[in-house]
């Protein structure tokens, strides 16, 4: 495989300036914003020099620089992990068709917008999630995938996605008498299923949990944790998501489900 290093310099590049923007819209509440970014301690507009992803948070020494507060590294991860994320899913990506691939760096784009948004708001936006499944729906049409493919597969995967967690969630409802999961998650591993196909939506599912599961008993080693706090459901189903994907990707890329 032919890497252009100059199409994968860009894609780095591209990750990291929407790893920010999404950072900004987020914490605004905004779905979409082209407010001048401002400093959260100060409210000062900051300048071209402090919006530089990843390298102005390391020339600031991650603190903001008027007051000299702490920035919260969580903006430093995330720019890294979409750094990455978007010229390694490209790369890996087993479709050839070009329009394919890049139809698959934008959903990774939209899944990473959901991610953020669960993490700090515990919101599913439905909107994001309709438009990830019609640009699925369009992937599908330009790789022309067939209809027993399409409906045996990716569409029961959907089925079986959207109904695992909504009877989870409504026996857990029933039993403690309260919400055991976001309204927004079924849906969205109904449209992880859709995307990834019948054989990883279980297993992104069951991964997706026990990451959930890892992150609150090591949460409530912090003196500060609150046991009534929820957990980020959804951010977790889709890391686990894109991890299997890409594990899948690299080590069975021919693994295909029978009856």
């Amino acid at each position: 495989m032919d890497i252009n290093i100059i199409y994968l310099l860009l894609l780095m590049i591209s990750g990291a300036s929407v790893a920010s923007y999404i950072c900004c819209a987020v914490e605004r509440d905004k779905s979409l914003t082209f407010d001048r970014s401002k400093c959260n301690f100060c409210s000062k507009d900051l300048s071209i020099k402090e919006l530089l992803p990843i390298i102005s948070f390391l020339t600031l020494k991650g603190k903001c620089k008027c007051l000299k507060k702490k920035i919260p590294y969580k903006y430093l991860y995330f720019e890294i992990f979409l750094t990455l994320l978007l010229p390694l899913y490209y790369f890996v990506s087993i479709q050839l068709n070009p329009y394919a691939k890049s139809i698959e760096v934008l959903s990774i784009v939209l899944l990473a917008y959901l991610f953020y948004l669960d993490w700090e708001k515990m919101v599913i936006d439905m909107r994001v999630l309709l438009l990830l499944f019609l640009l699925t729906l369009l992937k599908y049409f330009i790789v022309g995938l067939s209809y027993t493919e399409f409906f045996l597969n990716h569409s029961t995967a959907l089925f079986l996605g959207f109904i695992f967690l909504f009877i989870i969630s409504f026996l857990y409802k029933q039993v403690k008498n309260v919400e055991g999961m976001g309204s927004g998650d079924p849906y969205l591993a109904g449209v992880l299923g859709f995307i990834l196909g019948i054989n990883l939506i279980l297993p992104v599912i069951v991964f997706g949990s026990i990451l959930g599961i890892c992150y609150h008993f090591f949460s409530m080693r912090k003196k500060a944790f609150n046991l009534q706090k929820k957990v980020p459901f959804g951010s977790f189903l889709i890391l686990s998501a894109i991890i299997i994907n890409i594990l899948n990707i690299l080590l069975l890329p021919n693994f295909t489900f029978t009856f």
